[in-house]
Formats: C-alpha cells, structure tokens, sequence
C-alpha cells in the first residue's frame, strides 16, 4: 500500500486504474442515469475517455486500454446494457476502432 508520500506519476495511477478496469470494465456504467438522453450521454462520455487513454504515448496504457475496450464492445457485454442499439452505438464502435 502507497504512504502519503508517495505519489504515483499520472500515468502510472492510470495503468493501474485500467488493470482494476480490466479484471471487472462493466464497474465503468455503475451509476448510470434512467433518463434516456442522460443515459446516452453517459454512455458516450465513459467510452470517449477510453478513446483518450488510446491516444497516450505509453503503450502499457494503449494496449490495456484496447483489451479493456474489446471486452466493453463484445457482444453479451456492455451492449446489454444499452436500451437499444439504434442510438448511435454502431457509429461509436466505428468511430472507437479508427480512433485506434
């Protein structure tokens, strides 16, 4: 365990946030909202900073990332949570995907 004095760089704290991500990724939708349009806009932002961890120089970042977002993206994953797949969840995945 970290003392307070020790303060992990930025990277670091977010390779190990991602590896906490990578063992259970659906913890990134707790909370989500019941209104339909907050839902959606949920949804899009937790995907969104995925996107950002995919654009970081470290490639431990990247590719723990990229895992993580295989598993979000599978099917019987996080697509179950979505109320319907017309709103715009395939131009996300596309979008995601070039991104990378």
């Amino acid at each position: 365990m970290l003392k307070a004095a020790e303060v992990l760089p930025s990277t670091d704290l977010t390779y190990k946030i991602l590896i906490l991500l990578n063992l259970v990724p659906l913890t990134l939708f707790e909370g989500t909202p019941t209104d339909t349009v907050e839902y959606d806009n949920f949804f899009e932002d937790v995907l969104a900073s995925l996107v950002a961890c995919l654009e970081t120089d470290d490639e431990r970042i990247r590719y723990l990332t990229s895992i993580i977002a295989r598993k979000l993206m599978s099917d019987g994953s996080v697509f179950l949570l979505r109320r319907s797949l017309d709103s715009g969840a395939h131009n996300f995945r596309a979008k995601f995907w070039r991104s990378s």
